[in-house]
């Protein structure tokens, strides 16, 4: 199993079943009124671990997306309780993962709400 399949399922077994993992970078489909946010896992880059013989630090972008948009506010307070979960989830982890700084965005096909987790993983060879 890959990296990006672990991290998955690492995030599965700490999130609720109505958060969708997304294991892939993937246009937004309608999620459907049972979903309340997506996470999608993309790996930016890896690198050789400096000091530490055959590991590896893999970057990631973690993107957790509310599939919903409205102008009384219950999409945004949605979207950040979703976050709330899934930092939850990467802080609880007992792997090596990490994550520095969540920043506010837009994912890009479909345009929608979302926040964008910077997270790195040491992994071995």
């Amino acid at each position: 199993m890959g990296t990006r399949k672990d991290l998955a399922t690492l995030l599965a077994a700490g999130l609720p079943k109505t958060i969708r993992i997304i294991d892939h970078p993937a246009d937004i489909d309608p999620l459907g009124a049972r979903v309340r946010a997506a996470v999608m896992l993309i790996r930016q880059t890896i690198e050789k671990a400096p000091n530490k013989q055959g590991s590896f630090i893999e970057s990631f972008d973690v993107w957790v997306i509310e599939p919903k948009i409205d102008d009384n506010g219950t999409s945004e307070d949605s979207l950040d309780e979703s976050l709330d979960l899934v930092l939850v989830a990467l802080s609880a982890s007992t792997k090596s993962v990490t994550w520095s700084k969540a920043t506010r965005s837009k994912f890009p096909k479909p345009e929608l709400p979302a926040y964008k987790i910077d997270a790195q993983l040491i992994t071995k060879q």
